[in-house]
């Protein structure tokens, strides 16, 4: 290593000593050669189901049951390429 004992030096991580006033030299080198990477992201399955007022939902997989608290309305929702198929209406007062 030359500079004396007063210059500074930078270890890479491949075991080669660099002075650090090439240090900025190395860093470019190493940007001009690094490999860049996309990453895409989606969604799987159905969103939450927006509930009638006084019922409550059973979810299970890709199957849901909607029932109302005052009468025996039923609704069987399935989930197919993440959206819902079936209908949903309002609860009846009894």
């Amino acid at each position: 290593m030359d500079g004396g004992t007063d210059a500074l030096y930078y270890v890479t991580s491949y075991s080669e000593v660099v002075p650090l006033t090439h240090l900025m030299m190395y860093i470019v080198y190493v940007y001009t050669y690094t490999l860049y990477m996309y990453i895409y992201i989606v969604a799987v399955g159905c969103p939450d189901i927006v509930l009638p007022a006084n019922s409550w939902l059973r979810r299970t997989g890709e199957n849901a049951m909607i029932r109302c608290n005052d009468s025996l309305e039923t609704w069987y929702l399935t989930c197919q390429d993440n959206h819902w198929i079936g209908d949903v209406t309002n609860c009846t007062l009894s």
